[in-house]
This record gives structure tokens, C-alpha cells and sequence, in this order.
């Protein structure tokens, strides 16, 4: 035999040894668990890539990652842009060392670089500026057209023409109009107008001083919007975009001072603009460059407007995110449903170099009837990406589990099915929304669906209360609540709930703006209330925003209780009326504002029992009506028990008794110091060494079976 060959024999020879003794061990990650990756992981389109991942995290814990990229995309559309840009004197004011203007001006100039590339650019931009008054300003003024005149392909040319100062009121109403008119003279195929702003206008073609926001009993917000519709109705469907820059409660700076408007006031003027979907919010110095970034992504990028629709598989739940992250994209959104069975990502719009990435962890549902152990399960249902030009998949990974231990059957389950109708039968309702509770333990919120009803299954034996919480739209909130009980011989349950239809009335109405923050004065998204008008069944309910807003328009006057139906998630939910505010017609009397303070959840943490040397670890969240049962623990094999102490000569009375031979004590003392041979299992995550041993002995014979016949 080759004598490198025979080195290599003894060279494994020890290692096996080596192991067998146990000095090294390899990790087994959860035994039983597995992930399956699509093939290929990366899906290549014409737009980009998208992709979709797992890994194995836990015993039974998948992260999932989901990532879209843009690409570039050869423009053989022609575009037209017209930025509008507030100048009056309000955007004089400084943030960040920067005037509000110069952040603005800024921006702009990022966002022309990222379009305009010089002379045969499909896409050309124009400017118009509204303060003290309204400017189309020149780009061209040689040109042989009026088109030609307004229009550019060059950055540097619409660079030069943006102003450096800031005065007079806001004529945003005239500002629009001119951008009508220039883009009345394009025939590009996408026609946009981008709004940016700070404040309500105070002037329109209702009249103004340039210091008021109301003229009568109107605003000039009122024929702004309308100018904005013309010129997003056909037949010139012009797209508008709108932005707002630091938006704030106005008040005059020179007499008579006072509230101007508030902000809410300014963001529904903005939102009245804007083409639905296209107010891209209150922007600071950092947002408002994003936001042009994204404009400019969805006219130059390949994937535009784009809502990627992710909904978690049938035997997976999720226990925690989605988080997500990107190369610096903004504007688009990540959310999930309530009963945190799909994960959407919605405004997504990317160009070369842009990529957008969510992350979350998915539980393996092994208590589920349906589940199969050594069967692959989707992670996920149908995961599209659907844009303004295209629509594709992505691939799904898989996910497997071990055989159900015998002893680990589950319980007998039941289920609730809500149904939901008008004022009889025939009417079934969509979008009432239901609330499961057992005993003081919220188990599920849910909707019902076209058919005026929704399922709940997989439920725990037990005595539930269905509450009511939000009505169909042009419904009354019903009263009370039904309850039923779930038994094994009767554990599938139907329950149904019957409104009245909301008076439809042509009256004034008014309207209650409440703010939700916590102890520390940060205003808390995701809090859930209720306004009753006394002595009627009229009710509403809405939940607070990512600024903490939960807005009630459209009430009819009078007395209105203020209950908290949702507390943000980790904060304590305020039990009981909260407040009474009363409505009247008349300008001060028609809105309230009400400002709403929770108390976070106390922290088992905090306990001061607890060991503060020992490490936190943070819980993940579950949702309570699929609890994991408890896995037992696998046996080990009895250790072979040390050979007993030699019992000591019981001592009999009268008589001496003779010492033990020295012998013999010897041999007691030292049974325990000899290394008795342990049968036992190797732990979860290391080899055992007896396999390691039996595979040096072979190894060794064979190479001495080998060297005698070489001899």
C-alpha cells in the first residue's frame, strides 16, 4: 500500500480516538427540524430580483427573509414635471441651521440630478414658485415655443432659476393654476405636478389678507382642492404628488395674532390635493429629500408603486416582526393584519442600486390536526409583487418538523362562527368586527366577510363573550354582547348579531380629534376609541395614527362619551369613560381636542426578587388561542449505580466486636475512585463516542490487515 495512504489510515486513526474520548463534539440544530430553500433562492426579472429565504433559528422557529430589487429601466415614455414650491414668508423659518426653503431648494436639486440628463432626456421639468405672488418661472426664454420656453432637460438651467428668499402670504390655489397651464401645453405620455408646501394657503379665489385661513364660512382651502380636481379629472388626468414641510400649528406674526390653522387643517388640505395615495406626508429636512428620491424612483426606476402581498402558510404562525430595512429607500410601508396571518409592503418604488428587506420568525404549528411529521409544509401562501407595469411570484420556501410524540395529543378543540346581518336574515354585513373573549383574556379579533360572517376554530374548550366592537359602515353599534359555552359534546357553536341602519341626515356636523401619548409626552400609534353619543346608539370608533391622531369627523351635535376600546400594545388600556365633550354648531364649538395619557404594562423584569445577575431573555409574543404545549423532556438512561459501601459489622452487645481487616477497608475506600463505565445518551448537539471509538478500531485493523499483506 502507498505509504501516504497508510500515514493518512493512522493520522484518522487517532483523531477518531481522539473524539472517541470526547475531546471535540458537533452541533445537531433541533433533530427533526428543517428548512427547504426554493431553487434558485434569487428570482431574476426583467424588473429586478426578488427572493425569499429561511433558516432554521430555534426547534421549531423559521426566520424568513424577504428582498425586492429595483433595476434600471430604459425610458421610452416621455415624462413631464412641473414642481410647484411654496415661498411664502413662513418658509423663512430655520431648522437645522436651514431655512425651510433652503431645505426645500436642497431637495430639489437632488431630485432634478437624479431625472434630468441633458438634451434627448424623455423627461423635462418646469418650475413655479407661489408666496406674495405666484411666478412661472423661464427656463428657455429664446425658445421658439411656449412649451420650449417652460420646460428643461437641463439640472443646471432649473438649478439656477430656484429662489434663494421668502415673503408675503400663500397663494397655492393661483400656484396650482399656473402648473395647470404649463402642463396644458405638454403632450408627454405622464403628465406630474409635485406640490411642496409648509402651511393652508391665505389667499384663493375667494379673496384673503394673506393672515387668515377661514374667509367666512368657508376656507381657502375649499377652491384649492377644487382647482386640484380639475386638474386631476379627465380628460387631463394630470398626476399631483404632495408634500408638506414641517407642518405645524399656524399663528400670525404680526396683529391681529392668533391660530392661523391648525395642523391637522393644513395636512387635509395637502391630502385634498394630492391624487389618491400621493400625499406623501409631513416631511423634515431628512423625509422631504426621500420622498422627491421616491417620485423620482417610480419615474425612473422599474418597479413603481409596487405592494408586495406575503401571507403566512397554513401551518406556520408568526411570533415575531416583520422587520425591515433598505439602501436608503423611503416611502413605502410594512404592515400586517390583525390576526397577523398576511405581512404586506405597499409603496414600494425602486431603481438601480434600490433594494427593500423584511425579516421575521414563523412558529411550526405541530399541534395542529392537519400536521404530519417528516412533511414538508409552505411557509408561505401565493407571495406576489403586483406594480403599475408588471405583476410576478416569488418563490416559497418549506419548512418540516419531526413525528408527534405519542403522548403530546391535543385536547379537544371547538369553534365560534359569527354571523352578521341587518335587520333580518337577508341582509347578510361584511366588516363588523368582533371581539373573543375568555374570561379576562382577549383571544381574537376578527371581521366578518362577504358572506356576513367569520370562523373562529381551534378554540379551547370554554365559556367565550362576543363582543361587538365596530359596526358595518351606515350601521348602528349594537348593544351588549352574546356568550357561549364550547363542551365536548357540543363544541362548535354559531352566534348572531343584528343592527339597525344609521338615520341618514343632511345636518351639520362636527368633529373629535383625540392624541394619544405615554408618561413621557410620545405620542402612541395603534390605540383603539370609541366615541357614544348620550342617550342614542349612535358610536364610532377609530384608531390612532403613526402621530398618535385618531380623527371622528362627520358626528352629529351633542354629548359625546370618550372610552378607550385598545390600549397600544405594552401600555396599560384605560377602563371606563375617559371623558364627555359636548358638540354645538358654531365655529368653535363644532371640533374638540383631546389629548389621552397611558401608562406603560409593568415589567416582570423589574421584580426585585429577580437575579440581577442573570440575564434577560425577552420573551416572544404568542398569540393566546394556539398555545405550545409543553414537549416532555426525553429520558435518559439510568447511570449504573456505584457499587454500595460494605455496611459496617452491626455491633452485638456483650461481646467485642473485631475491626473490619484492613483489607477491606481498603477496598471500600477506594470503589469510588475507580472509574466506573457510564451508559449513557449523548446530549442533543454532540457525537457520541462509542462512535468515534468503534471507528478507530476498524480503521486500525484495517491498516494492519493492509501492512501484512504489503509484508
Amino acid at each position: 500500500m502507498n505509504r501516504h495512504i497508510k500515514k493518512f489510515l493512522v493520522l484518522l486513526t487517532a483523531f477518531s480516538m481522539v473524539l472517541g474520548m470526547g475531546g471535540l463534539s458537533f452541533a445537531i440544530i433541533s433533530e427533526g427540524y428543517d428548512v427547504r430553500n426554493p431553487s434558485p433562492i434569487v428570482k431574476e426579472i426583467d424588473e429586478g430580483k426578488l427572493s425569499k429565504s429561511a433558516e432554521l433559528v430555534n426547534e421549531n422557529q423559521f426566520e424568513v427573509t424577504l428582498r425586492v430589487e429595483g433595476a434600471d429601466k430604459e425610458i421610452d415614455k416621455t415624462t413631464d414635471i412641473v414642481l410647484v414650491l411654496d415661498t411664502s414668508g413662513s418658509m423663512s423659518d430655520k431648522s437645522n441651521g436651514k431655512t425651510r426653503l433652503k431645505h426645500a431648494t436642497d431637495a430639489i436639486e437632488d431630485f432634478v440630478d437624479s431625472v434630468l440628463t441633458g438634451s434627448g432626456s424623455n423627461i423635462k421639468v418646469a418650475l413655479v414658485t407661489f408666496g406674495a405672488n405666484a411666478s412661472k418661472k423661464v427656463m428657455h426664454s429664446s425658445a421658439s415655443t411656449q412649451y420650449g420656453k417652460y420646460f428643461t432637460t437641463s439640472a443646471s438651467t432649473l438649478k439656477g432659476k430656484l429662489p434663494s428668499s421668502a415673503t408675503g402670504g400663500t397663494r397655492t390655489e393661483e400656484g396650482l393654476e399656473f402648473a395647470g397651464e404649463i402642463m396644458d401645453l405638454s403632450n408627454a405620455d405622464n403628465k406630474i405636478i409635485i406640490l411642496l408646501s409648509d402651511g393652508v394657503p391665505t389667499y384663493s379665489s375667494l379673496g384673503g389678507t394673506g393672515s387668515k385661513f377661514l374667509i367666512g364660512s368657508s376656507n381657502h382651502g375649499v377652491p384649492t382642492i377644487s382647482m386640484a380636481n380639475t386638474l386631476k379629472a379627465a380628460p387631463k388626468n394630470y398626476k399631483i404628488y404632495s408634500i408638506g414641510i414641517e407642518l405645524a400649528d399656524q399663528y400670525s406674526k404680526s396683529s391681529p395674532y392668533g391660530l392661523i390653522a391648525t395642523k391637522e387643517q393644513a395636512e387635509e388640505v395637502l391630502e385634498g390635493v394630492s391624487s389618491e395615495g400621493s400625499y406623501l406626508g409631513n416631511s423634515d429636512a431628512v423625509s422631504l429629500a426621500n420622498y422627491l428620491k421616491n417620485i423620482s424612483a417610480s419615474v425612473t426606476g422599474t418597479i413603481s408603486n409596487a405592494t408586495v402581498t406575503d401571507p403566512i402558510g397554513p401551518m406556520f404562525k408568526l411570533v415575531s416582526g416583520p422587520t425591515h430595512s433598505s439602501s436608503g429607500v423611503s416611502g413605502y410601508a410594512v404592515s400586517k393584519n390583525a390576526a397577523e396571518t398576511e405581512i404586506k409592503i405597499t409603496g414600494l418604488n425602486l431603481g438601480a442600486g434600490d433594494w427593500v428587506q423584511i425579516k421575521y420568525v414563523l412558529e411550526l404549528l405541530e399541534e395542529d390536526e392537519e400536521y404530519v411529521g417528516e412533511s414538508w409544509f409552505p411557509m408561505n401562501g401565493e407571495t406576489t409583487i403586483v406594480s403599475e407595469d408588471f405583476s410576478d411570484e416569488f418563490n416559497v420556501p418549506e419548512g418540516k418538523g419531526p413525528e408527534p410524540e405519542d403522548d403530546n395529543e391535543p385536547g379537544p378543540k371547538g369553534s365560534i362562527e359569527i354571523f352578521k346581518f341587518g335587520e333580518n336574515e337577508n341582509t347578510p354585513l361584511k366588516g363588523a368586527e368582533f371581539e373573543i373573549w375568555l374570561g379576562d383574556e382577549l383571544i381574537d379579533t376578527v371581521e366578518t366577510g362577504l358572506g356576513g360572517s367569520v370562523k373562529v376554530e381551534d378554540l379551547e374548550l370554554g365559556e367565550y363573550e362576543i363582543i361587538e366592537v365596530t359596526p358595518p359602515e351606515g350601521y348602528l353599534l349594537g348593544e351588549g354582547s352574546e356568550e357561549v359555552e364550547l363542551t365536548e359534546n357540543n363544541p362548535n357553536r354559531t352566534v348572531s348579531f343584528f343592527n339597525e341602519k344609521e338615520e341618514e341626515s343632511d345636518d351639520p356636523t362636527g368633529s373629535i380629534i383625540i392624541q394619544k401619548f405615554n408618561s413621557e409626552e410620545e405620542v402612541l400609534s395603534g390605540a383603539k376609541f370609541r366615541v357614544r353619543l348620550v342617550d342614542s346608539e349612535f358610536s364610532k370608533t377609530e384608531t390612532t395614527d403613526s402621530s398618535g391622531y385618531a380623527e371622528f369627523h362627520g358626528l352629529p351635535f351633542g354629548e359625546y362619551i370618550i372610552e378607550e376600546v385598545k390600549a397600544p400594545n405594552g401600555y396599560i388600556k384605560i377602563e371606563g369613560e375617559i371623558d364627555r365633550v359636548e358638540l354645538v354648531e358654531g365655529e368653535e364649538g363644532s371640533v374638540e381636542y383631546i389629548q389621552v395619557f397611558n401608562e406603560k404594562e409593568e415589567d416582570p423584569g423589574d421584580d426585585p426578587g429577580d437575579d440581577p445577575d442573570e440575564p434577560e431573555i425577552p420573551e416572544q409574543p404568542e398569540r393566546p388561542r394556539r398555545p405550545r404545549r409543553p414537549r416532555p423532556e426525553r429520558p435518559e438512561v439510568p447511570e449504573v449505580p456505584e457499587v454500595p459501601e460494605v455496611p459496617e459489622t452491626p455491633e452485638i452487645p456483650d461481646e467485642p466486636v473485631p475491626e473490619a481487616p484492613p483489607e477491606v477497608e481498603d477496598v471500600v475506600e477506594e470503589v469510588p475512585e475507580e472509574p466506573i463505565p457510564q451508559a449513557t445518551l449523548p446530549k442533543t448537539g454532540a457525537m457520541s463516542p462509542i462512535v468515534f471509538s468503534g471507528l478507530g478500531v476498524l480503521v486500525l485493523g484495517l491498516g494492519l490487515i493492509t501492512r501484512r499483506k504489503d509484508d
